[in-house]
Formats: C-alpha cells, structure tokens, sequence
C-alpha cells in the first residue's frame, strides 16, 4: 500500500520512475552522516531511555482502500517527529514532516494527531497487504519539509517488505541513545468491495454435502479449518437436540432502584423535578426510596407519602397520574453463550476478500445442501445480488458489553462522534454527553464503550456479525457503520436503567438500527407497568427512525403461558428474533410463541469473540437479532426514506415458510425476498 499525501486539489505524491534512492538534499545530515528513509525505516535504539507510542487514531489495524487515516503519537521525551512508512510493494515514503505540515517541536507526553488539520490527508490505496509505519522523535528535525514529498522504490537496500529489521538498526550519526526513540506500527489495507457485488468466494469440497447430518458436517469443516484435535466432536452443544425441555419462569431479579417515567405533559407533583429529555416517553428518574428523604430542592420522602416498603412506594408511584410506569429496576442479561467443553480458539488466516471461516457461516449460505429449495440460510448469496450500497453508511447501534476496539475486524466500520473532541471533558456537540467520541458506556457514564472482557466479548460477536472488514469473517451487512453502546457489563449483566440510556442515547445519535441480544428472565404474570414503560420507549425510537430488534430469549419459553421483556412488547418499529438449528428447528434453547416475530440461525454461529482476530462459534437467540438488524440496514441502505413500521413489514412478511416453527411469522427470515421488495 502506500498512503499518499493529498492536498484539497487531490494532489499526491509522485514517486520517481526508477533506480536508487534520491540523497540530493532531503535529509537534514544529523553529526554529518547522511540518511535517507530506508535509513530511518531500519533505525533501532537498543538503548532507547524513553517510551514513544504509534497508533492509528481509530485504533484500527485494517483499514479499506480509500479511507483517510490519521495517527496518533505519544512521546515521553520532548522532540521532533518523523513519519516513515513501508508498503506492501517495498515502496518506503516519508510521510511526516512535509511541505503543508513543517514538523514543530513536540512537547513531553502530549498526544499529536498527524493530519492534525485540514491542509492534508492520508488516502490508503493499493497495492494491498501489509504496511509498517514507523516513528522516530529526535533532538533536531531529521526531514526538510520542502523536500519531503518523495517515495522510492524497491531497491538493494530494502529486500524485502515487512517489519523494520531490529538486527542491523542504523544509529542516526552517533546520536546519544538517550535523546532520540522510535515506535512501528504494522496494518493492511484491504479492498473496497464493489458496490453492490457479493464477495468473490470458493465453492466448498464435494465432501461438505451432507444433508443427512449437517451438523456433523459443520463439525468436520470447522475442525479442518481451525485445525483442531478430534476431540471436537465431543461438543454437547451441537449434538442433534433433544425434544426441548421448557423451562419453569424465573423470578426477574431487581436492585434497590426504582425507575419512574412521567407522561409527556406531567406537572411532576409526586416529587422533585426528574432528569432526562422529553419526548413520547416523557422524563424519568431513578429513586432508591430507602434514600430517598426531603432536600433543599423539595424532594418528598416517598416513604411518608406512599408507605415504608418498597412495595407500597412502587404501588403509590404508579398510582400517580402523572406517573406513566414505576417499575424496579430489573436486572437484564445477554443471550449468547458456548459450550463448557469447546476447543481453544483459533487465530484466523487469509488473503483479504476471501472469508476463512466463510464454509462454516452456515448462516448466511449453508453449503450442506445441494439445492435452494433443501437449503436453510437466510438466502445472503442471492440478496446481495440485488443489493446496491447506499449513499452513506447505515449506522447500526450495539447495546451490549461494549466491544473490543483492538479487534481489526470491526475498526474500520466503527461509528465516531466527529462533532466531538476526545478527553478534553467539555459536551462539545451539546448531546448531553461529554467526550462521546466512540459512543456511550451507560455503565460507568463515559464515553469509553470498551468491552473489559479481551477474550470472550459477547458484544464483539454481535457486533462482527452485523459487520465488519477482513480476511476472517463474512459480516452479514456491507455498509454499516457500529455504534457501540455499553449496557452490559463483562459477564452479560445489565439492568433496566441501562437499557433505557443506551436505546435513549443511540436513537439520537443517528442510529437508524438498535439490536439488543439480552433480556430479562420470563415472567409467569405481565408486567403492565413495564410494558407501558417499553411501549413509550419503542415508540420514541420509532419517531427517530430507530428498527429495535430484540433477541426472543433463551428459556425454551412459550410465550402464551409467560411474559418476556424487553422482547415481548410489540411495536410498530419491533422485531424480536428465535434461534433456528441448521436442520430447520427451533432451538432447544429458544423463546417461541406469538409474540416472537421471525426466526434466525443461532446455532453454531461463528464470529470474532475478543481482541485480534480470534474466531469462536456462539449459540443463542443473541446471534439470531444480528442478522435481522444486519437485514434490517440492508433494507434501509436500499431505502434510506423507509419508515420503522416499513422496515419492519419487509422483514415479517417475506419470510421463508416453515411449518415446524412455532412464531408469529412461521418463517425465516430471507434476506433476497426482502431486498427484494426494497426494490419494486
């Protein structure tokens, strides 16, 4: 790759036509000794007294043909900042300082941003693969900027492409090790799909048809690819299921917390003034009524006016006329989960458009049927035949346990805040939330949606199916940009209170999609409070153009005889999601009845589970809701006008009939029947 320099007039940086390196002036000579950047490609301090950090500033380690790129340098020891970077192709470029950007003094630890302005940029172009961007900071500048706008080519000096050699380091002239460091940083460009054109994959071996045992199919060619021991078959989670056993409903647990909602045009007489906007869904606030006793703004003791319980506060809130829910503040959980006795995760591998794992992601085109009409997939294949990208990328929120922003799969389709500046801790695009420039964490109040768990994010996972770019994975939708929200924390638990911010702060940050792969347990009475307060939610995302999809949940409930939240509201915006075997079944698992929607696969699903690229298989109705949010996208992507209620339509009324499944819809969802009406 190289990554040219580009002013406003798109002019770039030529290389010349051939031949050796350039000396003739370039490089400021440091004790005499003249350099040019293959010099300061291969310089290593062995001795370096000083720690200097490269990072690009989305942290991503992919990055598509055609984005701008920006670096982020820290450096503990004031200096001067050189930037030179090796392509794929051998070509070495310096890329900082240069003639629009001239190299000042940079100070002790200060963040510098390189662009840091307008007057250029980094464009990422072919040739594809690996690139080394590498950063020296020095006592005196190392590059005239009027003369830095110079690539070279191949040559004896440079063999190979890759990493700069630590063996044989250039000294810079002799300089004293303690005055000068450097870092590297190592990414890949990877191609722009064509608009509108499925990715270019192999067919899988004859021997992967086997209608008779899919399962047992899958198991081989997921063990082939992974490399795994034999001992893989011994997975309990993808042996043919047994009739599913349904589960007794579970008492919804609750903390000490109170959450109370206000109709739109209520005088707030019961207490003090609460927090948050307006809207359908009115103000809300979250009261502990333990704590809560007269202060100097008049709060009442909910105590004295509704009694000493929590009970008796609960039942007097909701009494309130001006009150249009009180309910406690349930606990919510995710929906995904992996065998006790799986194999190890495996690092993934590939050339950049051909997805590794793509003859194991039966979900999108299951390759262990001979014909369409055997097949059970959500038609994926045939949908993007029809599919043209949109003008612009549909943005999909993620509330969930946050995501792993050192994952290259999701890097380059992750949301940014653009009217906000990072961790200078003023609201700088006036949402209400400060620093928000990668999204929300409703748990810890900040603008750091970080999934802690590095090995098994369950966030990760949903987030890499919706999309994603790289060599790995193929993500359901092409152009989707993930904005994550954190709602659960490491072990999947959340609560109420987090699942009305999160919905709340993605709905009016552009979301257009909202996918929630947790829930709170069955419960044996409905909660007409809480399907008030859910109702008035949905319908305030829906004023925004928000699709909620839900995950239907995984107690093999039958929702005739129990009631399941948040998935068990229905709105004109709502689509909630059953897990669907590769045989056709509902799973074991799975929440069914009326009040789910449609079903997906959500057995044996694979996905990015944490940091790099580690691949893992999940099973749940959490991986069922992304690949109707990633539909979803698709369809607003072919019709940015469509309303919620449209959206919703498209998905429910074209699903793929089968008789077995026990939802609203009795089907599947298919994806090209779908795209398809997004196109009459």
């Amino acid at each position: 790759m190289r990554i040219p320099l580009v002013l406003a007039a798109l002019l770039a940086l030529v290389p010349p036509a051939h031949g050796q390196p350039d000396r003739s002036g370039l490089v400021v000579p440091v004790a005499g000794v003249p350099l040019d950047p293959v010099d300061l490609l291969r310089a290593e301090n062995p001795a370096q007294a000083f720690s200097v950090t490269l990072e690009t500033e989305n942290g991503a380690t992919l990055v598509p043909e055609g984005e701008e790129v920006q670096f982020r340098v820290v450096s503990m020891q004031a200096g001067y900042l050189t930037l030179v970077l090796q392509s794929e192709d051998g070509t070495v470029s310096v890329l900082y300082p240069n003639r629009f950007a001239r190299g000042e003094r940079i100070a002790a630890g200060a963040t510098v941003r390189i662009p840091e302005g307008p007057g250029f940029r980094f464009t990422s172009k072919a040739p594809f693969g690996r690139d080394v961007v590498k950063a020296l900071v020095t006592p005196q500048p190392l590059i005239h900027p009027d003369r830095a706008a110079t690539a070279w080519r191949r040559s004896s000096m440079i063999q190979v492409s890759g990493p700069p050699p630590t063996d044989a380091g250039t000294e810079l002239g002799g300089l004293d090790p303690a005055t000068w460091g450097t870092a590297s940083l190592a990414f890949e460009t990877v191609p722009t799909r064509a608009t509108g054109a499925p990715p270019v994959l192999p067919p899988p071996p004859e021997s992967a048809y086997r209608p008779e045992a899919p399962l047992d199919a899958w198991l081989d060619r997921y063990q082939d690819l992974r490399g795994t021991p034999s001992e893989v078959k011994t997975w309990g989670l993808f042996s043919p299921p047994p009739a599913p056993a349904r589960s007794e409903p579970e008492a919804a647990e609750h903390d000490s917390t109170l959450v109370v909602v206000y109709r739109p045009t209520t005088g707030w007489r019961s207490f003090g003034r609460p927090s948050g906007g307006g809207g359908v869904f009115g103000q809300v606030r979250y009261v502990d009524p333990a704590q809560d006793t007269p202060d100097a703004s008049g709060t009442r003791s909910l105590r004295r006016a509704f009694g000493g319980t929590f009970d008796e506060v609960l039942a007097g809130l909701d009494a309130d006329p001006d009150v249009l829910a009180a309910v406690p503040n349930y606990r919510v959980q995710s929906l995904g989960f992996r065998s006790a006795s799986r194999p190890p995760t495996a690092p993934a591998t590939g050339a950049p458009g051909t997805p590794t794992y793509w003859e194991a992601q039966w979900g999108l085109h299951n390759p262990f049927f001979r014909s369409p009409a055997e097949r059970l997939d959500v038609a994926w294949r045939a949908a993007m035949e029809q599919y043209r990208g949109p003008d612009g990328p549909v943005v999909v929120a993620v509330l969930d346990t946050g995501v792993r922003f050192d994952n290259p799969h999701l890097g380059p389709v992750l949301w940014r805040n653009e009217l906000e500046i990072a961790e200078n801790g003023i609201d700088d695009d006036g949402n209400g939330f400060v620093d928000d420039v990668r999204g929300w964490d409703a748990l810890d109040g900040d603008g750091d949606p970080t999934d802690p768990n590095a090995e098994e994010s369950h966030g990760t996972f949903v987030a890499s199916q919706i999309g994603g770019v790289g060599a790995a994975i193929q993500s359901m939708a092409p152009d989707v940009r993930i904005l994550p929200v954190r709602v659960l924390d490491a072990e999947g638990g959340g609560s109420l209170r987090q699942l009305i911010e999160g919905v709340r702060y993605a709905a009016r940050n552009g979301a257009r999609v909202v996918n929630l792969s947790f829930g709170i347990p069955p419960m044996d009475e409905a909660n007409p409070a809480l399907e008030r307060l859910l109702a008035a939610l949905y319908a305030e995302a829906a004023d925004l153009g928000v699709v909620m999809v839900m995950a239907a949940g995984n107690h093999a409930a039958d929702g005739r005889t129990v009631h399941v939240y948040p998935s068990g509201v229905r709105g004109e915006n709502t689509i909630s999601a059953a897990a669907l075997t590769m045989t056709g079944e509902l799973a074991p698992f799975s929440n069914y009845g009326p009040a789910v929607d449609v079903a997906a696969p959500g057995q044996a699903i694979v996905s990015h589970a944490g940091r790099g690229v580690t691949v893992d298989a999940f099973d749940g109705t959490s991986m069922a809701a992304p690949f109707v949010s990633a539909l979803a996208a698709m369809l607003i992507a072919q019709n940015p006008t469509w309303t919620p209620a449209e959206v919703r339509a498209a998905i429910v009324e074209t699903v793929r009939p089968i008789p077995s499944l026990d939802v609203a819809s009795g089907g599947l969802i298919d994806a090209a029947a779908a795209l398809a009406r997004a196109r009459q």
